[in-house]
């Protein structure tokens, strides 16, 4: 696992949970926006590489991302990843 570093511009900040096997859920505060973005990628080196498994959705004031999911090959992996979600 990198360092972990986690930023949000507002002052609710992010919460990062392991929901299964591969997978990810992040919750970032306070920062849900109606034109939204999340990119996702795999960290390191490596064949390996992540995307969203399911879309993200507002969860109250924040925004849930759940299934980052990453992957070697066709396998589903437990690996690090990037995430950023950006709204106006």
């Amino acid at each position: 696992m990198p360092y972990p570093v986690s930023y949000n511009s507002r002052s609710a900040g992010v919460q990062l949970s392991r929901y299964a096997v591969a997978r990810k859920q992040v919750i970032f505060g306070d920062v849900s926006g109606y034109r939204d973005n999340v990119q996702v990628t795999a960290f390191g080196y490596g064949p390996e590489f992540c995307n969203l498994f399911a879309p993200w959705e507002p969860y109250s004031t924040s925004v849930r991302i759940r299934y980052v999911t990453c992957y070697n090959g066709a396998v589903q992996v437990d690996h690090p990843a990037m995430i950023t979600y950006m709204a106006r």
